[in-house]
């Protein structure tokens, strides 16, 4: 053992670098600005939020909404609820727009 000769350890393979991911930032169609829904300035979210959550599901017992029920509910013209919903589609990821909400009514 003292007197062998030790082989050179060959170099071990370089660690494969993990593959970058690249991040792109997503643009949404959004050039109106803030939609003034004065009726969802709250200090309590749930004091706020139940009623108006109840006030929807009443009004369309499939869980699906039109923009005249949800300007109704908010007390908003109904282009502002248009854009409302137009813009949660546009975000809410593997939905179609069909099933999302019905329609411009």
């Amino acid at each position: 053992m003292l007197g062998e000769k030790l082989e050179p350890s060959s170099p071990s393979p370089a660690p494969e670098k993990a593959p970058a991911f690249i991040l792109w930032p997503r643009r949404e169609p959004f050039e109106h600005g803030l939609v003034p829904i004065p009726k969802l300035i709250f200090s309590d979210g749930i004091q706020t939020l139940g009623p108006l959550k109840e006030k929807l599901l009443q009004g369309s017992p499939s869980g699906r909404i039109t923009a005249t029920e949800l300007a109704n509910a908010l007390q908003i013209p109904p282009e502002h609820a248009r854009l409302a919903l137009e813009t949660l589609v546009s975000v809410t990821p593997g939905r179609s727009r069909s099933r999302c909400w019905r329609g411009r009514a």
